[in-house]
């Protein structure tokens, strides 16, 4: 695009769209993300976050965008929906050393990266086994591909790939997939409460997640791919050149950690800076009820549920008595309008007071803590407080405990059997999801953790996770046929209520026709099909049939 016309949209955008549409004209912060917090946002993400996701995979495949983009500098719109299996490559070399086992190598193709001119550009990278599981990319591939049974030979397990051999008329082995795996992503998004095949993960939820592990990590500003790219960017761009790879004139680059014996998490992410992005961990993560009253009482929202519950009341005064049954009138068209944009407003002035929140917060509590500290009161060096994180999924709570195992590890034998273990716990957590009732039925606990961690196994033979900073983790008892309605014997007030002259047109209705009767009640329970449930059913429809013909 010609120069002037970028000149011109600039500048429409400054003077006639920013003030129309209240953009925000302030400057980005630009500090990055190192592999400290990578570590961090990868140990809350697996042991302390209580978000329910609608899949598990989501929550595995997550870190692994994490850890590649981070390791790769790469933009993340070449790395999520645009990676298929055939982009990635496990390829298997002689070991190092006579006895020893092969070493498994990984190579990522990104055929999406883009060129400071904007031009397309492929890269290979290749990387091997990290010693810290927490951020290794091949572990965490591999939990993906076992999870989707894509190799094209099949395997039972990762032992067996460890088991091959390389022949000695070849350098290495390569290991493929099967032909319809091959062509299907990676990273892939949910239809419904399942996994798609092969439909690609969205840019705008996974950046959702980021945003919010961030906030529950106390970050200071709102946590984006590109402070991965900002923390590794340079330093990992110039580790190896074309000319170093032997292609001096080809588009593509080859960056071989394998071969090179170069660690991305060395000399990519460098030594501990001090630009660090801002976090406190006591940084709120939510608006309290002061701060919410603040939004209610904005003119602007005020006048659009003002507008949204006149034409409530006008679609009530025609005979309607809700909205779906006025949603085709005018008064039911512009009751939907200022309802959307009720919600929107409400959206945006919920996110900006919390981020001035948050700013205020990080100005404010250092010099707090100063003065606590000149008073003699010094920050504790463990939590005292005991707190406990429970998971409904076994598989969670294997994979939060083996994660934890890795600070005990005192050889290179025991480190490869944790990986083989975090490998198959990985694979089969990312095949799993959560009770959606979770949301409703679990009790808030929020508790800390660290690298020290410690086993136990209660009397109750509990999975249980204990760390040095005094937490727990366990496994919290789930019903098998839970679901996100109360059972039938708390549900009295909605089978017992008084058929008026406000429910005659539907309840009452409804029960009078017999078998139709029994199924809407059914319908409006929602409870497990189960003997006793169904029974109860039967005797609430004959009951109400008898007041029914009272009536």
């Amino acid at each position: 695009m010609d120069g002037g016309v970028l000149y011109d949209i600039g500048n429409w955008i400054h003077t006639s769209l920013t003030p129309e549409f209240d953009l925000d004209t302030s400057k980005k912060e630009k500090s990055g993300l190192f592999v400290e917090d990578l570590d961090l946002i990868l140990h809350y993400h697996f042991v302390r976050d209580e978000e329910l996701y609608t899949h598990e995979r989501l929550r595995v495949q997550l870190a692994l965008i994490l850890i590649i983009a981070g390791a790769t500098a790469t933009r993340p719109d070449a790395l999520i929906g645009k990676v298929l299996y055939k982009h990635i490559e496990f390829q298997l070399f002689p070991p190092a050393a006579e006895g020893q086992r092969p070493r498994l190598g990984l190579m990522w193709n990104l055929e999406h990266v883009k060129r400071s001119a904007g031009a397309p550009e492929k890269k290979v990278f290749g990387f091997h086994e990290e010693d810290t599981l927490l951020h290794d990319p091949v572990l965490h591939t591999l939990a993906l591909a076992f999870a989707d049974d894509a190799f094209l030979n099949g395997f039972s397990g990762p032992e067996q790939i460890y088991d091959l051999a390389v022949p000695l008329q070849s350098d290495r082995l390569r290991l493929l997939w099967k032909k319809d795996w091959a062509e299907r992503p990676i990273f892939r998004t949910t239809e419904g409460l399942h996994m798609a095949i092969d439909k690609a993960l969205t840019y705008c939820k996974t950046r959702g997640h980021l945003i919010r592990l961030g906030r529950a990590l106390g970050y200071a500003k709102k946590l984006e791919f590109y402070d991965l790219r900002r923390g590794s960017g340079k330093k990992l761009n110039g580790m190896t050149t074309p000319q170093s790879s032997g292609n001096p004139t080809d588009s593509m680059q080859r960056r071989s950690l394998q071969r090179s014996g170069i660690s991305p998490w060395g000399t990519g992410w460098g030594t501990r800076p001090l630009t660090r992005l801002q976090r406190h961990g006591d940084a709120p993560t939510r608006l309290t009820d002061d701060q919410k009253l603040e939004i209610q009482d904005d003119p602007k929202l005020a006048r659009y549920l003002q507008k949204r519950g006149r034409a409530m009341e006008n679609f009530k005064l025609e005979g309607y008595r809700s909205y779906a049954a006025a949603k085709d009138t005018a008064a039911g068209r512009k009751y939907s309008i200022y309802r959307k944009k009720a919600e929107s407003l409400r959206k945006t002035l919920t996110a900006r007071r919390l981020d001035r929140a948050i700013r205020e917060f990080h100005d404010t509590i250092h010099a707090k803590e100063v003065d606590r500290q000149i008073q003699g009161t010094k920050p504790d060096a463990e939590l005292l407080a005991l707190s406990e994180t429970e998971y409904e999924l076994r598989e969670r709570a294997e994979v939060a405990r083996l994660f934890s195992q890795a600070a005990d590890v005192s050889n290179r034998e025991e480190l490869h059997q944790l990986r083989l273990k975090l490998i198959v716990a990985l694979s089969d957590l990312g095949k799993r999801r959560e009770s959606p009732c979770r949301r409703q039925a679990r009790q808030s606990a929020s508790g800390t953790t660290s690298r020290s961690a410690k086993i136990s196994v209660d009397d109750r033979s509990k999975p249980v996770l204990r760390t040095s900073s005094k937490s727990t983790i366990s496994i919290s008892k789930v019903p098998k046929h839970s679901t996100r309605f109360k059972p039938l014997d708390q549900q009295q007030d909605l089978h017992w209520m008084p058929v008026g002259a406000r429910d005659r047109g539907t309840l009452h209705k409804s029960y009078r026709k017999g078998a139709q009767g029994l199924s809407a009640i059914i319908s409006c329970s929602r409870v497990a099909s189960t003997k006793e449930n169904y029974l109860g059913l039967v005797q609430v429809y004959e009951m109400l049939s008898i007041r029914s013909e009272a009536l």
